[in-house]
Formats: structure tokens, C-alpha cells, sequence
């Protein structure tokens, strides 16, 4: 999958120097699926979540911006086990800066990205209370757009399959937080998110018995 995901950008114009950042993040990301304490086999749905998630952006939102599709590729808000470590983001992307890549003024290309993925919220996907989904509206409406957009990609991939979950809970409150955050939030971001959460939705999370 990751070797799709990096022909694909390839193809689409993505610079050589970003296709390898891009491959480096996806490794990073696919290492704790691979070896970690909840290692699962490489068909499973949260094993390719990265590079779906890379792919979203990619196909979906026609982005080209290799940083941002590497935070995508890191971007896991629901399986905290299977997060990369910020130090190795960290090192990952302060490790990856070509000289003189700047996104503003005093502003590295890397610092860009270090500041998309520390500014990634944590969605309640398991009910918990926290944080409450009215905090984290008001936290997304005043996010960058790159954020903004990430959260929702990434959750438009989690949402995908949703259906597998064993727990009817946690399918209850994956509806719950798209009619709540994800879908009133859509429209801001991309006009293909729109479609896309007001689909789910409409068809999956009212339309099916399994989130009811």
C-alpha cells in the first residue's frame, strides 16, 4: 500500500524530496501497526489507515503538499497505541528541513508542519466526555485550515469502517461526533468533505441499524 500511495503521488507532481518525507512518515506510522503491542495483519483497515488517509488528500482534495500528506500519514486520533511518538515526528520532520525551505517569513517549511501536527486534536471517538464536542468545534473554527482539513480526512477514513467495530457504543458515537462536529465542520474545509461526511451520514450512520 505504501508503494501505491508514493507511485501515486509521484505521478500526480509531488517534488522527489517530499515523495521521500512522504515514505518516511508512512513507515513511521506503520511501524507501531507492524510491532507494536496491537500488531494486526497488513489487510486490516487501522493497518492502512495511513496511506488511505494519504490518499484522501491526495485523490480526494487534489492536495500536493508533501508535508502536509506526511502529518495525514502520522494523523491517528482514535487508536492511541498506534500513534507515532512526538519525538519521533519531531525527528522526523526537523531531520527532513532542505536548507532554505521557507513557508513564511522566519516560518521552515518544517516548522510548519511540526505546528499542524501539535495542533491536531484528539476527537472523543469512545465517549469519554473529553474533550466535550462543542470545545472542539470552537477549537476547529479557529484552527488553520491545513488543521482543520486533517482532522476531517483523517476522521473520513476512520468513518470508512466504522461499521467492523464489535462495539454498537462506539458506532453510536461515531454517528454522534460526525452530526456534532465532523459534518457542520465539513463544509469549511473542502467542498468534497461536505459531500462526503453529508453522504456517511445520510446513508451510513442514520441509515444503518448498526448506528442506532
Amino acid at each position: 500500500m505504501e508503494g501505491r500511495v508514493i507511485r501515486a503521488a509521484h505521478e500526480a507532481g509531488v517534488p522527489a524530496s517530499d515523495l521521500l518525507l512522504l515514505e518516511r512518515a508512512l513507515r513511521a506510522a506503520t511501524r507501531p501497526r507492524e510491532f507494536g503491542a496491537v500488531a494486526m495483519p497488513s489487510d486490516h483497515p487501522a493497518f492502512l489507515h495511513p496511506a488511505r488517509t494519504v490518499l484522501i488528500l491526495l485523490d480526494d482534495l487534489a492536495e500536493r503538499d508533501g508535508w502536509m500528506m506526511s502529518v495525514g500519514a502520522l494523523a491517528e486520533s482514535r487508536d492511541l497505541q498506534l500513534r507515532v511518538p512526538d519525538e519521533t515526528v519531531r525527528e522526523l520532520f526537523l531531520g527532513s528541513r532542505p536548507p532554505g525551505s521557507e513557508a513564511g517569513p522566519g516560518i521552515t517549511t518544517a516548522g510548519r508542519a511540526l505546528a499542524w501536527w501539535e495542533a491536531l486534536p484528539v476527537p472523543d471517538w469512545r465517549g469519554s466526555g473529553t474533550p466535550r464536542d462543542d470545545d472542539l468545534v470552537e477549537l476547529l473554527v479557529s484552527a488553520p485550515e491545513a488543521v482543520l482539513r486533517l482532522v476531517l480526512v483523517e476522521a473520513l477514513d476512520q468513518l470508512r469502517h466504522a461499521h467492523l467495530w464489535e462495539s454498537r457504543a462506539e458506532r453510536i458515537r461515531a454517528r454522534e461526533l460526525t452530526e456534532r462536529v465532523f459534518e457542520p465542520l465539513a463544509p469549511r474545509a473542502h467542498p468534497v468533505l461536505d459531500r462526503r461526511f453529508a453522504w456517511w451520514l445520510r446513508r451510513i450512520g442514520r441509515g444503518d441499524n448498526r448506528f442506532a
